[in-house]
């Protein structure tokens, strides 16, 4: 188990025999799809020249970081109101006569 900020006076759990199958089973499932995967872009690949080889190589880097950094500047950045409008909160009808007799120093909702 890794632990990036650990506590040298806390007592490390043991870890669960249940839980390290689980991990276990689940880091193979994924060793043979990542296994597979290679396996398909070698034998669509290995047989293209060197160059073209290159260029592929770069194109995917190229758009695998566009898109990356795309999600990123779309987290950070403040982009437009998703189109959410702001409706001012007016009080129900029979309550408005009451607030037209508010002076107009307070402000009056029917003016926006």
């Amino acid at each position: 188990m890794m632990l990036l900020f650990s506590n040298k006076d806390k007592k490390q759990r043991e870890p669960d025999p249940a839980t390290d199958r689980k991990a276990r089973a689940i880091a193979r499932i994924i060793a043979k799809k990542q296994e597979k995967a290679a396996g398909w872009l070698n034998r669509k690949f290995g047989a293209l020249p060197h160059p073209a080889q290159v260029i592929c190589l770069l194109l995917f880097c190229l758009m695998l970081g566009g898109a990356s950094g795309w999600i990123l500047a779309q987290a950070v950045l403040p982009g437009p109101a998703s189109g959410l409008k702001v409706v001012p909160n007016l009080p129900p009808k029979e309550h408005r006569q009451k607030l037209q007799l508010l002076p107009e120093s307070l402000g009056h909702p029917d003016k926006h």
